[in-house]
């Protein structure tokens, strides 16, 4: 069998989601529930794009905003993904999580990925994040 439930089991999904399917509103397809859009750095926000990203939330659908480094005042994410390898311990420091932390955006959880060592781990839970992803999480231990 092959469907939502076969690829995700009873965790959310993730789609990276273009201005298209945004406007077509193909996302419809899969409940709103389990789905979230994600948004890539390169939408460009023009009021059609905002509009039908604002309709996917008032439908039900969750929005992340994939490696944004300032908080965008529309729409309203629920989440924030942001590139650990691009931290600020990996470059100079002009923004961090903290930036993007639960006072300045109460509803967005801020998700760390490309989380490959107990270092990145451990710098992104002191910035605050709250979901993580990398090989960190899978590869075993000898």
């Amino acid at each position: 069998m092959f469907g939502l439930e076969a690829l995700v089991g009873e965790k959310l999904a993730y789609v990276t989601s273009t201005r298209r399917l945004l406007l077509d509103g193909t996302y419809a397809f899969l409940p709103a529930g389990r789905l979230v859009l994600e948004l890539l750095e390169s939408l460009t926000p023009d009021p059609e794009t905002l509009a039908a990203c604002q309709a996917a939330k008032n439908a039900g659908y969750a929005l992340a905003l994939d490696d944004y480094h300032r908080p965008p005042s529309s729409p309203r994410s629920s989440a924030v993904r942001r590139d650990q390898s691009r931290l600020p311990h990996r470059r100079p420091r002009t923004r961090d999580a903290s930036s993007l932390n639960a006072t300045s955006r109460p509803a967005c959880a801020l998700l760390a990925e490309k989380v490959e060592t107990l270092e990145d781990f451990t710098e992104a839970l002191a910035l605050g994040y709250t979901y993580y992803q990398g090989y960190f999480f899978c590869r075993p231990k000898s």
